[in-house]
């Protein structure tokens, strides 16, 4: 060793789980020394350490360092001449700072006070500060706790931002932060002043109003639950916001009002609301009602192709619009509007039926008739066509209504009839009238009610009594006469008539359309809606909490709210706004609010986002609103299908599919993927994935030309996937580009939504043939059959098996028949007792009537019964001194009669085939018919005798039994010596 250490290790602190490294360079020497790194001491064992590692041969590498490898690291180096020592190394292995508890995201209120928390860990913690990102820190307001927590006190709106809590020891720093939201409910900074106006000036009230977050502004008129957001405009009444910030309520053309118009300028955020009152007061007449429809539109039924025309004439000024349901009729080559107001349709078809209305409207009101067009076949014979009546035909108009008599809420008017008739007899009259804005709520005789309404219709006589009238509101009324064609063209215009008697409540409570519709109950409460007006509006203070909005379902909401002071409430309008387009704005009434603490606000949209607050009343009187709360209901499946775009045709195989979402209102929550199924030509299903909505692309690859592929598409959120599009037919071509179509004109039917009804009736050419569930049904019908021909096959043999072997043991005895019986599995015959049934278990024979079986042939059905041989075969009747006879061939069978013995036997080798009807030739020229009995010759048996000389069957025998034999005799009786004897004379059989 001839040198000392090159690079001694050296002391070093790292963080616990990074990599320490400890170099050193070996002094060099011959022979080549060995190298040795020892901690506290002991050498370190590499072998059995998988984070310790030697890097370049000398240098020592800790991957994953620990608390454990801290100690001190010593390089020994040695070799034959000697040992070498490096200095020791001191290694720390310290744990970087990490968070305990952080600050949390925190909204307050104003003037309140706000604690951070900074909890930390990790060894040798040097510092703990906090910062403010983007401003100073307020040092008047703030202190560091001894927990390291961060403490602002009186919270103002400017010390909102974000504050970041940072700790650092020597191998590492971390950092946490949070964000402070401070609130501050609104505040009216300028109030509406009130205004005196006349009659057709325009009023303009002003109304700033101050909060964070910036709170929601609108307006209100008392006693209207409507409201007025910035950008509203309600016939003339029009809010804004100015260029300075200002809330601008505008009314154009003001009316007179009775008494002074009520204007609230309110504002709601969540930390509360504030609101002001002006009031309005107008003079002066307004002498101009709604314009009158002279004649309107009438009902008709048409034959299509012709022309519709549809009466609007109007007196007074106005325009005049029409609407075909919730649609405005527009100009086109087949509508035209003329000069009087009239609508024409020409070369009308079935669908321009439904129903028509015609609007007329002025800077005073506007009025409104309906009728409805049907346009079918003319060769419709179930169909009666009829056009509207010419005015000719009506009645004509009857004489001007008076007043006859007036009570507190009602009055009576009296008119004549014309003595014009028209062209059929008088059915009635229809009174319509018109009344002026509620005096307190009305300063322009707002265009929704200021229309005509129809208050009775078929009248029998010119009287009518009109009751529940409003205190205060100015009536108009006109009269109509009718008869079967129509109604006639209206009377005169009455005076104006005002009730002044004990307020009631009036008609239009729950039916008007308008701003001013509403009506007041409050007669009679002056006193206690003073009160109320001063304690619900001008109090200090909340009234009511909104305490907790939360989404139930993807259309419902539960509020949960507490009232603060019960004073003067009856109840709480519960007011939502929709925050996503198209904003609408919806109001609910709970009474008895004192006692309700929630309610479930249902038919909300699907995934929308909406503010909810609450407004006590006490009667027409509005209070302070509550806080406002904003909420998102839940998701739900995606209602709209993807629209699948023309494809790209990257080369001969391949295709890249595009497509888009579907339209925004269908989302119902936030597209992640899309379902697609691509099918084959025979319908079956190719490929089935998931593709991510950040790229709506789909690559396909290894197409095939001439076949035509279907895709299908579903959006998909976390509420589930929606429904499918329907299929479209991809088909690459000889053309440059794949094309394709709708599935809809290939095989099935659109139900109207996107999505597609197949009917398989519409599937020809033979496609059903090679459709999958076609060759699943045809595959396991013949493998079915397949297995019970086998197992026919199967047990036929066995059967055939057993019983050959069963008569290959029977031995014949001593004169008995010597060919044993071998039956076909078909021919075993039932003992009439239950016991015989095959060939194996002895044959016998019954005569009995009614024990018959089927013949092989057919024929005999009755004690006739017959036996086949199989394939053994007798070759004669032997007899007792062993002599064989006839053995010349037999017939297919030989008969045996079965009346309880043998009474046949086959003389000289004749036979008789035992069909039935199937008559043969003797070959003698005997028998002729089946049910004959073998003859031989001139000579007759009489009989059979037994072995001890009894005579069996002597007396006349039945027709015949049946023995088969397949060409010679082949059957035995068990237990029976047969002997035949065919001498001339007469034979005896023992």
């Amino acid at each position: 060793l001839r040198e000392e250490f090159r690079v001694q290790p050296k002391s070093q602190r790292v963080a616990a789980g990074d990599t320490a490294l400890l170099e050193c360079g070996p002094p060099r020497g011959h022979p080549e020394p060995t190298l040795v790194w020892k901690k506290n001491g002991h050498p370190i064992d590499f072998e059995n350490s998988k984070r310790l590692r030697l890097v370049d041969g000398t240098n020592l590498a800790i991957q994953d360092s620990r608390k454990t490898d801290d100690g001190r690291y010593q390089c020994v180096v040695k070799n034959v001449a000697g040992t070498r020592e490096s200095t020791d190394a001191v290694l720390r292995v310290l744990v970087k700072p990490y968070i305990i508890r952080g600050p949390k995201d925190t909204t307050v209120s104003a003037s309140s006070i706000i604690v951070f928390e900074c909890s930390v860990g990790g060894d040798a913690v040097l510092t703990v500060h906090w910062k403010r990102l983007g401003s100073a820190m307020p040092e008047d307001r703030m202190s560091v706790l001894p927990s390291r927590s961060l403490q602002l006190s009186d919270v103002r709106l400017e010390d909102a931002g974000e504050y970041v809590c940072e700790a650092e020891n020597a191998v590492g720093k971390i950092s946490a932060s949070a964000t402070l939201t401070v609130q501050m409910a609104p505040i009216v900074r300028e109030r509406p002043s009130d205004l005196r106006l006349e009659v057709g000036r325009d009023a303009v009230f002003l109304c700033g109003i101050e909060g964070s977050p910036p709170p929601s502004t609108f307006w209100m008129l008392e006693g209207n639950r409507s409201l007025i957001y910035p950008g509203d405009r309600v016939d003339n009444i029009q809010a804004e916001i100015t260029s300075d910030g200002m809330n601008l309520l505008k009314i154009q053309n003001v009316s007179r009002t009775a008494a002074p118009l009520i204007i609230l300028c309110l504002g709601v955020n969540a930390a509360g609301s504030d609101l002001a009152r002006a009031s309005l007061t107008v003079s002066g007449p307004d002498p101009n009602p709604p314009p009158v429809i002279l004649f309107g539109p009438a009902n008709q039924t048409l034959p299509l192709r012709s022309e519709a025309r549809l009466r609007c004439q109007v007196r007074g000024e106005g325009s005049v619009q029409w609407w075909r349901g919730e649609r405005e009729v527009g100009s086109g080559p087949r509508v035209n509007v003329t000069g009087d107001g009239s609508l024409v349709l020409t070369d009308v078809t079935k669908e321009d039926s439904g129903e028509y209305t015609c609007v007329v409207k002025s800077p005073h009101g506007s009025a409104s008739w309906s009728a409805s067009l049907r346009f079918e076949s003319p060769t419709n014979p179930n169909i009666g066509f009829f056009r509207a009546p010419e005015p000719s035909t009506y009645p004509g108009p009857p004489t001007k209504p008076t007043l006859v008599n007036q009570t507190a809420n009602g009055l009576t008017l009296a008119w004549s009839r014309n003595n014009q008739i028209g062209s059929s007899s008088l059915l009635g009259y229809q009174v319509e009238m018109y009344s002026r804005p509620l005096p307190s709520s009305s300063p322009s005789g707002d265009t929704a009610t200021a229309t005509w309404v129809r208050v009775a219709t078929n009248v029998p006589s010119p009287i009518l009594t009109v009751t529940n009238l409003t205190v205060g509101l100015t009536y108009t009324f006109l009269v109509r006469a009718l008869n079967s064609h129509g109604l006639s063209a209206p009377s005169p215009l009455s005076d104006e008539i005002v009730l002044r008697g004990t307020f009631s409540e009036g008609i239009f409570s729950e039916g008007g359309k308008g701003i001013f519709s509403e009506n007041f109950p409050d007669e009679g409460r002056g006193e206690s809606l003073r009160r109320a007006r001063q304690h619900l509006q001008e109090g200090g203070g909340s009234l009511i909490e909104l305490t907790e909005v939360k989404p139930m379902t993807s259309t419902s909401v539960k509020l949960t709210w507490e009232i603060l002071n019960t004073d003067y409430i009856e109840g709480v309008y519960i007011y939502s706004r929709g925050l996503d387009p198209p904003a609408s704005v919806a109001m609910l009434t709970v009474l008895h609010a004192g006692e309700a603490s929630g309610f479930l606000v249902t038919g909300l949209a699907h995934y929308s986002r909406y503010e909810f607050f609450l407004v006590p009343f006490f009667g027409s009187v509005d209070g302070k609103p509550s806080n406002l709360r904003a909420v998102r209901t839940l998701e739900c499946e995606p209602s709209g299908v993807p629209q699948l775009t023309d494809p790209v045709l990257l080369n001969a195989t391949s295709v890249l599919l595009k497509w888009k979402p579907p339209p925004v209102g269908t989302h119902n929550g936030v597209i992640r993927t899309y379902q697609i199924i691509v099918g084959g030509g025979n319908n079956s299903a190719l490929i089935n994935m998931t593709v991510s909505a950040s790229t709506p692309t789909l690559l396909l690859t290894n197409l095939s030309a001439g076949i035509r592929y279907s895709v299908s598409l579903a959006a998909t959120n976390r509420a589930g996937t929606g429904p499918y599009s329907r299929p479209a037919l991809l088909s690459l071509t000889s053309g440059p580009e794949p094309r394709l179509e709708d599935w809809a004109s290939q095989s099935g039917r659109s139900r109207g939504d996107g999505t597609m009804e197949t009917d398989l009736t519409d599937l020809t050419g033979g496609a059903w043939l090679s459709a999958p569930w076609f060759i699943a049904l045809l595959t396991s019908m013949v493998a079915v059959m397949a297995l019970l021909f086998l197992a026919m096959f199967f047990v036929r043999r066995r059967t055939l098996h057993a019983k050959k072997s069963s008569l290959d043991h029977n031995s014949a005895g001593p004169g008995l028949l010597a060919t044993p019986i071998s039956l076909k599995a078909a021919s075993g015959l039932p003992h009439p007792g239950g016991g015989l049934t095959t060939a194996n278990e002895g044959l016998w024979i019954d005569g009995k009537a009614g024990a018959g079986l089927s013949h092989p042939g057919g024929g005999l059905t009755t004690a006739n019964q017959w036996m086949d041989g199989g394939s053994t075969r007798a070759t004669g009747w032997r007899t007792g001194e062993g002599q064989v006879l006839l053995p010349h061939a037999q017939p297919d069978y030989a008969e045996v009669a079965a009346s309880g013995a043998l009474s046949t036997f086959i003389p000289e080798g004749l036979w008789i085939d035992g069909k039935a009807g199937a008559g043969l030739s003797h070959p003698g020229g005997g028998l002729t018919t089946a049910n004959q009995w073998m003859d031989g010759g001139s000579t007759r048996a009489t009989g059979w005798r037994t072995g001890e000389g009894q005579v069996l069957l002597p007396h006349a025998q039945p027709d015949y039994a049946e023995v088969a034999a397949s060409g010679a005799l082949s059957t035995f009786i068990p237990e029976v010596r047969i002997y035949l004897d065919f001498s001339q004379k007469k034979r005896e059989c023992t």
